[in-house]
């Protein structure tokens, strides 16, 4: 299995999969703090059962969209619409969570530096 060129990037990646771990495996890190946890349990409620599958086969287990669409069955460009579904939606969260957190965050999602 090869790993996969993100479309966004490793760093875009390596968050992802960091909170699609905490959605299908919540129990993994009993010291989330408030915010995290309102964040995980919202991309929980948002992401439909095909988009967290979708993206925990690209994200979590690092294959890519068409080893994703062999295992799950399904056609490749279902996979890559379905991961860009659920990017948006865990972005839009995301955007949510920076602009309310009473931490001061030094960088956006994207990587870029916060203005």
């Amino acid at each position: 299995m090869s790993r996969p060129i993100y479309r966004r990037g490793a760093p875009y990646a390596k968050k992802a999969a960091h909170l699609l771990r905490h959605v299908v495996h919540p129990e993994l890190d009993p010291g989330l703090d408030r915010y995290q946890l309102a964040l995980v349990n919202a991309l929980r409620d948002r992401l439909t059962p095909r988009e967290t599958e979708c993206m925990v086969h690209y994200y979590l287990l690092g294959e890519s969209m068409q080893e994703a669409a062999s295992r799950l069955g399904i056609n490749l460009s279902t996979v890559s619409r379905t991961v860009d579904r659920g990017e948006a939606k865990l972005d839009g969260l995301l955007k949510l969570a920076i602009s309310i957190s009473p931490v001061r965050l030094d960088q956006d999602w994207s990587g870029r530096r916060a203005s």
